[in-house]
């Protein structure tokens, strides 16, 4: 009898352990489900946040404000794209790979500063301006940090126009003169991505 109590006692004891071992195993799934799902909900609101902070750049930036004097201009040269412009894709800075790169809004925004700039500077030939399809001066710039000139401004492209050497006379003109150009501190971490330049100048939008 006593071995028989004995028995039942073990027995009784491993099916009590294996009872606490389940239920200690369904809280841990029941924990790892609530960590899973409580990271899946916090990616879920920081993408929601971010996509509302990419709504709200994309509400404050009007495109049609430098839209008719900004275009990206790899071309411009070929093509006599008509704006007074930085270019905003390979022309603008160098990617060094590790450097920080201008978000979109940050790009528009010196771009602005920088054409507004360099248009104040610059006087027209006054043929130039009364044509419809003047030529175009695209000129490339090397800026320190402060904004000053590394080397001489380079009219980058051609035109047979007989105005074109006055245009891009005039051009270069207006971007030593504007030298050092004002570039806001904010933008001084992102050097490498707008110290190379290639600006086209339209009499049209001057």
């Amino acid at each position: 009898a006593e071995a028989a109590r004995r028995v039942a006692a073990e027995a009784e004891r491993q099916r009590v352990a294996q009872a606490q071992s389940r239920e200690r195993e369904a809280r841990e799934r029941a924990d790892a489900a609530r960590v899973a799902e409580a990271r899946r909900q916090e990616q879920q609101r920081e993408e929601e946040a971010r996509a509302s902070r990419i709504a709200e750049e994309a509400d404050r930036f009007d495109p049609s404000d430098i839209a008719s004097i900004l275009r990206t201009t790899e071309d411009a040269a070929s093509t006599g794209a008509a704006a007074a412009e930085i270019n905003r894709t390979a022309s603008l800075g160098t990617d060094t790979g590790t450097s920080p790169r201008l978000n979109p809004s940050m790009r528009d925004q010196l771009v602005g500063l920088i054409t507004a700039q360099l248009r104040s500077c610059w006087d027209v030939p006054i043929a130039a301006q009364a044509m419809q399809n003047p030529p175009v001066a695209a000129v490339r710039m090397a800026l320190a940090q402060d904004g000053s000139l590394v080397t001489e401004p380079q009219v980058t492209n051609t035109s047979p126009d007989p105005l074109f050497r006055s245009v891009a006379d005039s051009a270069l003109r207006a971007t030593r003169r504007c030298a050092p150009l004002q570039i806001p501190a904010q933008f001084a971490p992102y050097y490498e991505d707008w110290r190379n330049l290639t600006v086209n100048f339209n009499p049209l939008f001057s």
